[in-house]
Order: C-alpha cells, then structure tokens, then sequence
C-alpha cells in the first residue's frame, strides 16, 4: 500500500491540466482555476467543480455535494471510476515522471517526460489511443425536443431580438442551426450533433443576467466531447471542408459560416481526443486556429496556453504542423464581433502554428 507522503508528493508534481487532457475531461479556465462538470454528485449540471490549477485542491459550489474532505487522487478515482487507490497514483505519478517502487515505499523521478512539443516517439502510441476511442451511447436528447424547443424560440420576440439584434444573428442562421429556447428556463438552446446526426449534447445560454452571475452563463447537458458544433452544418450546406477553421464557441461558428467560411466550434479552448480523432477522419488540408483575443493576446492569460497545448496535441497525434495556421486577433474579444472585411483581411494574415508556437516559448 502506498503511503501518504508518496501519495502528496505525486499531486504536488502533477501538471493538473496535462492530467485532466490525459482524462480527456472537457474543462474551462476562470483566472488560476479550471471548472469541470462534478463528479460527486447525481444531477450536476454544469462546470461547477472547480480545480486550483497550482494548489490542486477544488471545491464544489453545490449544496448537495459530498466532496469535502477529498483530495485529487479521489477525484482522478471517480473521473476514471477506479476503486484501486494505488492503481490511481501509479498512474497519476507516471503521468508526473516519478517512478514508485513495487512495495510503494520509495519514489524517484525518471526523465521520461518532455516539454514542449510531443514528437515522433509517442505520436504512433497516441493514434492508438484515439482509434481505441469509441462513441458513448446514444443520442443524449429526441429530436422532437428540439423541435419544441424551436417552437418555443419563433413565438418568442425577447429571444428572438437578443439573437438578431444583440449577437447579430439572421433568421438563416437560427434555422440552419436549429437554435431553441426554453421559456421554463429563460435559456437559448444550441443543440450539437455528433457525425451522425444524433443530438448528443445542448448547450444552454441563459438571458437571466442573476442566473449568469451564479453559475455563468451556459450550462452543458450530454457529451459535447464528441462533437465539432457546426460539423453537420457545413455537410448540409455543400461547404469544403479542405480548410477549416477551429473556434471556441458557438456564435463564433455561426458567424463564421454565415460570411462563408467552413468553421467548426471546439466548445472550449482545449481539443478532446474524440475531436482530434474526427478531425483526423476528415483530414483537411489546412486547419486554422481561431480562438478568442483574450486566449492569445495576452502573456500571462491561461488561455493562450490553451493554443499552444493544441498545436501540442496536433503534433502528438501526427498531423503535419505545416498544415496548421493561427490567426491572431487584435481589438477584438471573440471571432463573431469581428467586421467581414477585417476578418477576411486577419485570414489572410493567418500565420504558421509551428512559428507561433516558437515565439511564444521564446517570450
């Protein structure tokens, strides 16, 4: 049995990002913090499990929640719904680059790990895995939901006049999209659909300026790690997919789509592996990364790593850098606020991924 100073030794070395990448858990970051869907408790609706990314502890803003007095190796224990405790921190202290003796008494680091970028001696070790990925379930919501859903956005004028007069969006778009509402909830309904054409997530954007001062402003409902929001869209329309564009959310693809450019929404600024699995079946020949000012911008912003741990991620899984651009956004927060001419004129300014990669590690 492995004791406990071993056991706080291997979450002080972890890399709580690179661990929760390794889980394949979808995440968001607030400030030094990452917020994940909780765990702990049956009904969690939301990021509302949050994870102190230097001091690895986290907390959990439900009420009904039993978290308290757990550490990281407990939460990693329900993430992967393993019982085995030391089967846990073995491989949380792999992940860390320490190596635990078989009677679990002593520990050293071995130098098996590096930063930066992921290259050859692990890509062919990284596609298996994600070939291994399989789809979970089934369609998370009916399609007549949506359709209700639906109803229920074009009788009403306050939702209707926050999409076209507030973000912008036509009548086109809301059904292309199939956006909804739902009047119990006051929230916008963005369904995702898998490549299949199963609904297997909704995200929910409340107009409730309380609601959204609690628990934020979207909530998440199914597994929208498996989705590329906008995927079936650009199928439907005839759109070539040879060059594609990678944006965070789902205003940003909208946006995009409408002016004509072949735009897929990640839901994050983070890739799962399902996603780099669909994005290596449908093999572009240029993906172009487009995230959110506040993402790249600025130095000490947790989310400009969040650009380069993609590029990271490409190269991991063998996709050739050389076909990989970034677009650099300046004045501007999100990708949907941008005028048309000044976005076409930043595409065409698109620079390598490889070389924005490089100048960032340098600063």
């Amino acid at each position: 049995m492995i004791n406990k100073k071993i056991e706080r030794e291997v979450i002080r070395k972890i890399d709580t990002i690179e661990l929760m990448e390794d889980l394949d858990i979808c995440f968001k970051y607030f400030g030094n913090e990452i917020r994940i869907v909780c765990p702990f408790h049956v009904g969690a609706d939301g990021y509302n499990l949050s994870i102190n990314i230097n001091k690895k502890v986290f907390k959990c803003f439900s009420n009904s929640c039993e978290q308290n007095g757990y550490n990281l190796v407990d939460l990693v224990m329900r993430l992967k719904r393993c019982n085995e405790r030391d089967t846990v921190i073995r491989y949380m202290a792999n992940l860390a680059g320490i190596s635990i003796d078989y009677l679990g008494r002593n520990v050293k680091e071995v130098n098996n790990t590096k930063k930066g970028l992921a290259f050859k001696e692990n890509t062919l070790q990284y596609i298996r895995e994600l070939n291994s990925i399989k789809e979970k379930g089934n369609a998370y919501f009916k399609e007549r939901q949506a359709r209700t859903w639906h109803k229920e956005l074009l009788q009403c004028r306050y939702a209707m006049n926050y999409l076209t007069k507030e973000r912008g969006l036509t009548e086109g778009d809301i059904e292309d999209f199939y956006l909804g509402f739902d009047s119990n909830g006051k929230e916008i309904i963005f369904p995702v659909y898998s490549t299949e054409g199963k609904i297997k997530s909704v995200i929910k954007r409340t107009l409730s300026e309380e609601k959204a001062e609690i628990g934020g402003k979207y909530r998440v409902f199914g597994t929208k790690s498996e989705c590329l929001y906008g995927l079936k869209e650009l199928f439907n329309k005839g759109f070539d997919i040879s060059k594609l564009i990678l944006v965070e959310g789902a205003f940003d693809a909208i946006a995009l789509q409408r002016i004509g450019f072949s735009a897929v929404a990640v839901l994050g600024d983070s890739l799962t592996k399902y996603q780099i699995k669909i994005l290596n079946r449908l093999l572009p020949k240029e993906i172009v990364l487009c995230l959110d000012c506040d993402s790249v911008v600025k130095a000490d912003d947790p989310g400009k790593e969040g650009m380069l741990r993609m590029i990271n991620q490409f190269s991991k899984a063998g996709f050739d850098l050389d076909n990989i651009r970034v677009i650099q956004l300046t004045g501007f927060q999100d990708p949907d606020e941008i005028p048309e001419a000044e976005f076409r004129q930043m595409y065409e300014r698109r620079i390598p991924a490889l070389y924005f990669y490089l100048t960032q590690q340098i600063r």
